[in-house]
């Protein structure tokens, strides 16, 4: 089914419409039953009545499945059947609140950015509607782009692996392309080459650099600037590469206070080449946005790793586009980030192995973790480590993990120079980027980071003397604190993810930022001016996606069993370069790796199952 014209409304005009046509409705039918006119037949009556919760049941969990991440409802072919008998719904050839396919159904905003994604990509990668996409036999392996002489000496020299420069020659003939890997396999190395290779063969090429979040964005620009000088580019290519801005997608398509965007079908984007990074974390409303703005002729290059938690929002995109357009999904396998212990730990909980990676294990001693983080040497192999899930047991490793900058806390600057506090809190930085505590839960009341954190703080005034400085957004703040900003503030250039540290100067709060275009390599904020922002001595698995630290602690509790999942497990392993500690159950680790996260869409299609019931 063709995605229906948006050229007459909104998206939000049209979910309003079908708000209210469905709420027109339910409204009709209780307003009968509840007022049925004299004499009105009382089977007539009931009837209407059971209609009228079927219908409010069936809404209950079409949103219930939307709340836990599913763009569509998979039903049974009995309210599959009753559901076509309903006024408000559609197969997609008529606007309606409801669209259902076959036994799937989906709110009418959701189809359409399917449908959308799907058009796009069927047109670009030469698929048919109905097709799920070509065997990885059936690509040419001979339709690559031939890279240039002095492009294969530089990457010689820079020993670019055999694996990146396919995948680059492969990426230089698609119109989209899906770059995916997992942490440290190199995919912002291949961008920065790929980026060299396009730029050599058309100089003039209008470059778009986005990514999902701000913090993303900057990542990005930093990764892309650390290998530039390595390109093999004029320095007048180079210069204008070291320009271009990665930004936000909202602010890529103009989207502001008002949900539309800015540029769209009627006005695209103009650019010949979109590259967005984090790809896993965008949900399928903003994406479809995305492709209703590229030009006809622009390529899309999408980068991120499907194995790692989905967007917040609804949807799980990447990795159905991965699983639907195999012919142009470029992997990449070999990580260089973390110890093959990491690696293999990992392999095995995102492959649902429970019992090998239980087995992976080994019982942490205090002695262990004493000379783990007193020297900040990790031994080469280190397994990952568990602790006995206790209060006690979790608190101490706290400690040690942290123990550097507990000795750094311990002789702070009392003087006003500038630059001697800038070198104190830029060695701050560095002691924090080597631990970190990380929980699923954000509000539970033992173990949600709001909760860790307040303890650490009060614990570390009480018995490391730590002291507090002032208050912040009606906390007591503690000397150095590490904080996270939770919103965008372009005026401050500050974004959601980023980190920063508390610390006074000149009889004022401030929050420091690392900035490497700033003198001293710092830049304070006064921390009243900060938009919102959270304590960061633990941090939400999601809030840790793109970071990385020499170890991480991660609190597994039997509170997560519903909420903890294999993706949510792997992306906290793969946060440690060389250490990964865990503290929690036995029943609560495995729960975890069984618990596969499975999103209904009607790109990736349905769970395969009886369906659920909503009458």
């Amino acid at each position: 089914m063709e995605p229906q014209s948006e050229t007459t409304q909104s998206e939000r005009e049209r979910e309003e419409t079908a708000t209210t046509i469905l709420a027109r409705h339910l409204a009709q039918t209780f307003q009968a039953v509840s007022s049925p006119p004299a004499g009105a037949d009382r089977n007539v009556v009931d009837e209407a009545e059971r209609a009228g919760k079927a219908v409010e049941r069936f809404v209950e969990a079409l949103l219930e499945a939307l709340a836990e991440g599913n763009t569509a409802l998979q039903l049974t072919a009995e309210t599959a059947a009753w559901l076509r008998q309903q006024p408000w719904v559609s197969d997609g050839s008529r606007f309606a609140p409801v669209i259902l396919t076959g036994t799937l159904a989906q709110f009418h905003r959701y189809w359409l950015a399917e449908q959308t994604l799907a058009a796009f990509f069927d047109a670009r990668v030469g698929i048919g509607a109905n097709s799920q996409g070509l065997r990885k036999a059936d690509i040419d392996p001979a339709e690559t782009a031939p890279l240039d002489p002095e492009f294969r000496a530089a990457a010689d020299a820079f020993a670019l692996e055999a694996e990146k420069r396919t995948v680059i020659a492969r990426a230089l003939t698609l119109p989209v392309a899906l770059l995916t890997g997992g942490p440290g396999t190199g995919k912002t190395t291949t961008l920065a080459w790929f980026l060299a290779a396009a730029l050599r063969r058309h100089p003039e090429l209008r470059i778009a650099l986005a990514a999902p979040t701000g913090k993303a964005a900057q990542r990005m620009g930093e990764a892309l600037t650390h290998v530039l000088p390595e390109l093999p580019l004029s320095d007048a290519a180079k210069a204008c590469l070291c320009a271009l801005t990665p930004l936000t997608l909202h602010r890529l398509l103009g989207i502001g206070r008002r949900p539309e965007p800015s540029y769209h079908a009627q006005r695209p984007l103009p650019y010949d080449l979109v590259v967005v990074d984090e790809a896993s974390m965008v949900d399928v409303l903003l994406l479809a946005k995305l492709v209703r703005a590229l030009p006809a002729t622009a390529q899309l290059l999408l980068i991120g790793d499907p194995n790692q938690l989905a967007s917040v929002e609804a949807g799980n995109v990447l990795a159905d586009l991965v699983a639907r357009y195999p012919n142009c999904h470029l992997p990449l396998s070999r990580s260089h980030r973390f110890t093959a212990a990491i690696g293999a730990f990992a392999d095995a909980v995102i492959a649902g192995n429970g019992d090998a990676a239980w087995q992976m294990l080994s019982p942490a001693d205090e002695a262990v973790l004493r000379s783990l983080f007193a020297s900040h040497e990790f031994p080469k192999d280190l397994p990952p480590l568990r602790l006995q899930p206790t209060a006690a047991e979790l608190f101490a490793a706290i400690d040690r993990g942290f123990q550097s900058v507990l000795a750094h806390l311990a002789v702070a600057p009392n003087g006003s120079d500038f630059s001697s506090v800038a070198a104190y809190v830029r060695t701050l930085f560095a002691r924090y980027r080597v631990f970190r505590l990380l929980s699923p839960l954000r509000h539970d009341r033992r173990y949600g980071v709001r909760a860790l954190n307040a303890r650490i703080a009060e614990h570390w005034h009480r018995a490391h003397r730590i002291p507090f400085v002032g208050t912040g957004a009606g906390r007591p703040i503690l000397l150095g604190q590490p904080i996270t900003i939770e919103s965008n503030d372009y005026s401050l250039s500050l974004f959601n993810g980023d980190q920063g540290v508390v610390f006074p100067w000149l009889g004022t709060l401030f929050a420091w930022f690392l900035d490497a275009d700033a003198p001293h390599g710092v830049r304070p904020v006064p921390l009243a001016q900060l938009p919102h922002w959270e304590s960061a001595w633990a941090l939400t698995v999601h809030k840790a996606q793109g970071s990385e630290f020499d170890a991480v602690l991660l609190v597994l509790p039997a509170e997560t069993v519903t909420v903890a999942t294999r993706e949510l497990l792997y992306t906290a392993i793969t946060r440690a370069k060389r250490g990964f500690v865990f503290w929690g159950t036995e029943d609560a680790f495995r729960a975890a790796v069984a618990n596969r996260t499975v999103r209904v869409s009607g790109l990736g299609g349905a769970v395969v199952g009886s369906g659920a019931s909503a009458r």
